[in-house]
Order: C-alpha cells, then structure tokens, then sequence
C-alpha cells in the first residue's frame, strides 16, 4: 500500500508541469493541485490492483486512457457541471479505494502474476 500510494504522489506530481499550459489543465490553482494529488493517490490503489490481478501494464494504460478520455466528454457535455458532482465523484473513488484496500488486504496478487 505504501509503495501504491507513493506511486500515486509521483504520479501526480509527474502531471505539476500540465497546470502551466493553458487549456490543459492550467491555470495552476493550489488548491486543485492539492486535489488532484489526493485523488491520484485514490486512483493509484485501483490502477494498481489491476495490474498486480492481470500481470500486465497495458490494463492500467486502457483504464488511464479510458478515464481521460471519460472525462473529456463530460466535460463537454456538461460544461456548468456543479461542484456538487464533482463531489460526488470523488466520493465513490475514494470508495471504490477503501473496499479495494479492504477486500483485498489479505490477497498476494503477486503471486498470481508469477505463475
């Protein structure tokens, strides 16, 4: 979990340089950032267990590619979403960690991948 989690830090910190580019995910906003590294810390637990449960890297990539491209469209589609949503969203990722990290505490996965 820790080295799950510190992934999760450089993760986020690896995307700091994307709030500087205007139109990306710029203006740079404390605040957000701060956000958005928790929330890459919450991700990094579901990301990982896919790939300690499959062995292979591509599966976190299409869920990565899958979620950017997720979001894109809402974005579009709802363009004045309320914060209120975004709340909620954020609600049932760090969900989806928390039965994550508790359902499967006791599993090796990584033994699997080495058969």
């Amino acid at each position: 979990m820790r080295a799950t989690l510190l992934l999760g830090l450089i993760w986020a910190l690896w995307h700091l340089p994307a709030y500087f580019v205007r139109g990306w995910m710029g203006p740079f906003d404390l605040a957000g950032f701060v956000i958005n590294i928790l929330l890459t810390m919450v991700l990094s637990i579901a990301f990982s267990w896919i790939y300690n449960g499959t062995g292979s890297i591509l599966m976190p990539i299409l869920l990565h590619a899958s979620s950017n491209a997720t979001n894109v469209y809402i974005a579009r589609l709802l363009p004045g979403m309320p914060p209120q949503a975004a709340l909620g969203v954020i609600a049932l990722l760090v969900a989806a960690a928390v039965l994550i990290s508790l359902l499967t505490r006791d599993l090796d996965l990584s033994a699997d991948c080495a058969d």
